[in-house]
Parts: C-alpha cells; structure tokens; sequence
C-alpha cells in the first residue's frame, strides 16, 4: 500500500542529477515494464531531465524528460493524477518549451487513462510490446550478390542519416549509435536497411529504428538485420523487446516468427500539456 503524505510524512519532489538510487529501486521492481525509465536513470541520463517524487526519501513516482529526440519525449511511472501533474509541474518549470509543443509518450492503458484525465489528448495510437522468447532467432537467406550484411559504427553515420531521411525513424538520434548494437545492409555503395536499439542497458533492450528503402523490401533484409542485433544484445541484456503498431499484422507476423511474443497493449500517445484542466 503507498504511504500517504502527513505531517510526519511529507512528499518530496524535485529534480533530481546526481542521486537516483532511490528511483532506480522503484523502477527495477519490473525491469521489463520500467525499461525506458531505467534507460533514462542510466544510460541516457545525460539527455533526460528526472522528476522524482519520494516520501522519507524514497521514491514513489518518477517521470523523465528525454531531450535528445526531434519531439519532447516523456517517460512516466506514476500512479495516480496528483503525482502526474506535481512531476510535469516540476519538468515544466525548467523546460517551458513542454507547455508549447506537443509532448509524446509511450504509455500503458493505465497512465493513458491518467493522462487523459489531466491534459488534452491530440492522438493515441495503439502499440504492442513484443519480448523475445527464442534464444535460437531461424536463419532467413538474403542473396549475398546483391548485398552484404555490416555491424555499422561511426563512419556509416552520413549512410545511416540518408536512409532516415527517406524512411522515417521516429526515435532516431545519432548518439544512439553507442548506445548498442547497429546492423545494416548495403546494397553497394548505398545503405538499404538497418535495425539498431533505442536503448541498450542489463535489464533490458529495446530494438528500434527498424527500416528498409522502398526498392529493396521483401529481400529478408530487415529480419536480418534484426536478429543481428537481437543475437548481439543476447550477450548482454536480460530481457530484448520492441514495440509495434498495433495494426502492423505483417510486421507482427515477421516478430513472431523470429520469435517474439505479445505481451501488452501500449498506446503511442500525443498530447499538450497547456491543456491542463
């Protein structure tokens, strides 16, 4: 049961840089549902902005402003809509920008539903969370006249931002290139396809920025570069998920054949946070 705030007991809620062991123990109580919170606690904390409520000095809800990203992206593990609010209060405070434009999170039906109740919602769309369950991902052939497979590193980066530019990748940022594993296919001179992660840290990793040019689908070329990425996380990474569009069945199929499954309903959800009422 959560404790309620007294006298005695009096919330707590800040920014917070430095000491986050508090809100890293909240969030590894479900490593797989927190992945994107822990992510930012840790690996990207550099780029996230934290807001954490806590009573008696420890952690009761967190939520996370992720700056590196071409939107404003917010991470959120909360409860209720007190916390929510007081932690938003607290990001916008220092980032007046997220009260100007659209804010953008990947949420459970729950914090959806929280949200919802709090601000003004623009569009929510629905998602599926996939887990890999198969620690043998099946072989697909691509033909190896036509293309070669690379694990892609810095130097690719002018290849991997064309491509980006003509298939759009929502969660793409440069920096995510030492975040973890990037694999590529090259058709020639020219990159044709590419998975990688958003995140990539023990608990979890989220495979990401997944994309092919239209001329070159249909070739295996995707998969291939997906189970690349997921075989390297496997050295490394407890649990290895991704998230799709929930009318997706063709790349809902591709996942579970590699052998991903189901394990939630998310909604990608846009909103402002100036519609608070």
């Amino acid at each position: 049961m959560m404790a309620v705030a007294t006298d005695q007991t009096r919330a707590d809620i800040k920014i917070v840089d430095k000491n986050i062991d508090s809100a890293l123990r909240l969030a590894l109580k479900d490593p797989l549902a927190n992945a994107d919170i822990i992510a930012d606690l840790t690996q990207l904390k550099q780029d996230c902005s934290i807001a954490v409520k806590s009573i008696d000095n420890e952690a009761i809800a967190i939520a996370s402003y992720y700056t590196d990203l071409p939107y404003n992206s917010l991470s959120l593990l909360v409860n209720s809509e007190d916390d929510t609010r007081q932690l938003i209060d607290e990001l916008t405070g220092k980032h007046p920008q997220l009260r100007r434009e659209p804010v953008f999170g990947l949420y459970t039906k729950t914090v959806t539903e929280i949200i919802e109740h709090c601000y003004k919602i623009i569009q929510k769309t629905p998602e599926i969370k996939m887990v890999l369950n198969n620690p043998d991902i099946p072989e697909r052939l691509i033909d190896n006249s036509r293309y070669r497979l690379e694990r892609l590193i810095t130097q690719d980066l002018v290849q991997i931002s064309h491509l980006y530019s003509l298939e759009s990748a929502m969660d793409w940022t440069p920096k995510a290139l030492t975040y973890g594993p990037y694999y590529g296919v090259y058709s020639g001179d020219d990159l044709v396809s590419i998975a990688g992660v958003q995140f990539a840290i023990k608990w979890a990793a989220e495979i990401a920025n997944v994309v092919t040019h239209f001329k070159h689908r249909r070739q295996n070329l995707a998969y291939c570069c997906t189970k690349s990425v997921a075989d390297k996380l496997k050295e490394s990474c407890d649990n290895i998920f991704l998230c799709v569009l929930a009318d997706n069945a063709p790349a809902i199929k591709l996942y579970e054949k590699m052998g991903f499954v189901k394990t939630e309903e998310l909604y990608l959800v846009q909103y402002f946070i100036k519609g608070n009422f």
